[in-house]
């Protein structure tokens, strides 16, 4: 067993107090002269307010276990937040995630401008017609360089015993409703404010701790879903409940026919599939999807009704390990899956099981 330091043991008592300098002072000067574990470092980062230390204190504490729940949930929100604010300046990064907000839409109506201004210098009088009659609403659905912004994230779902790490690239307003991520906390908040009540139901359901999600050995299916989920008002229909999300729900092990998981094997899966589908009325289709990495996943399209909407439902199988397969869901609603056209290309050429690496 190692022993811990003095100024290990005092600065983890000072913040357990609640006495932040005294704390951060220990802890610094026990990561330079002491045996420290992950714990530790976490413990600083936790207290820093300086965000650089925070990042250099999570990448330590993975160096140490690389597949520490906690030390891969702060990674994944720095990930998230890009040039956010570490979790002890929650104040700060709701100010730089709404100044980051209207940035966009500032940007957004800047090239909106800029793209009349030659419509109407190129088109003369029918330049100055589209500049009084067609709105900004009108130009964001067909002008070609109002593409959604987006982002890739990594998170591993599971606990010390056992972990998967996924990767996939989603719309920058969705985010991973884990109650241990400050970049969740921010947009939980804002999905309170204009849903209240609906969005407090809606929460109870996406919501989990996913460094503490296990999974069920005899079904594979993971006691809670870790959910992905659209924040942005503007892009929510109604209620949080038709907010697009995605889940992933567990991890089985392949039929005893196969032995790989190639893209040979994901098209003999995805046929068996489609000849087992009984209802074929809320079916659409099926398909393999070769990813840029040329591994495939396929997925079942049906369309379904949350609170008398119709919504597209994707179930996805991805490649975990040879002899696993990932389940994943993907709800849309109807009436906006259009718009979400080039983000779910992204989505499901990216969308793929990270292999640990020490």
């Amino acid at each position: 067993m190692t022993t811990v330091g003095s100024n290990t043991k005092l600065g983890i008592e000072y913040a357990q107090q609640g006495h932040k300098e005294a704390a951060l002072a220990y802890l610094r000067r026990a990561v330079t002269t002491e045996p420290i574990n992950a714990e530790v470092w976490l413990w600083l980062a936790h207290l820093t307010p300086n965000l650089e230390e925070y990042r250099h204190c999570v990448n330590q504490a993975l160096i140490l276990a690389p597949e520490h729940p906690t030390a891969l949930r702060m990674q994944q929100d720095i990930d998230y937040q890009n040039h956010g604010s570490p979790p002890n300046e929650a104040a700060q990064t709701s100010q730089a995630l709404r100044k980051t907000d209207t940035s966009h839409k500032r940007r957004r109506r800047i090239l909106i401008l800029l793209n009349l201004i030659v419509l109407a210098l190129a088109g003369g009088f029918a330049g100055q017609y589209v500049l009084n009659r067609v709105t900004v609403e009108d130009l964001e659905g067909f002008l070609p360089f109002f593409e959604e912004q987006h982002k890739q994230v990594q998170f591993a779902v599971g606990n010390e015993d056992e972990t998967f790490r996924f990767q996939v690239e989603i719309p920058r307003t969705w985010y991973l409703a884990d109650i241990g991520s400050p970049s969740w906390q921010e947009q939980r908040e804002q999905l309170r404010a204009t849903y209240g009540d609906q969005a407090n139901q809606f929460l109870a359901e996406v919501e989990s701790d996913i460094s503490a999600t296990e999974r069920i050995e005899a079904t594979g299916e993971f006691a809670t879903a870790a959910y992905i989920v659209e924040t942005s008002v503007v892009h929510i229909v109604e209620n949080p409940f038709l907010a697009p999300s995605l889940r992933v729900l567990s991890v089985q092990n392949l039929p005893a026919d196969y032995d790989n998981n190639s893209c040979d094997t994901m098209r003999a899966l995805a046929a068996q599939v489609q000849n087992s589908i009984q209802d074929q009325e809320n079916f659409i289709g099926i398909e393999v999807w070769e990813q840029p990495s040329k591994q495939c996943l396929y997925y079942i399209q049906t369309q379904e009704t949350i609170e008398n909407h119709p919504v597209r439902v994707y179930s996805i199988g991805i490649p975990v390990t040879d002899t696993q397969i990932a389940n994943w869901v993907l709800v849309v609603p109807a009436e906006a899956w259009r718009n979400y056209s080039e983000s779910l290309n992204r989505l499901f050429d990216s969308l793929q099981f990270m292999a640990t690496t020490n």
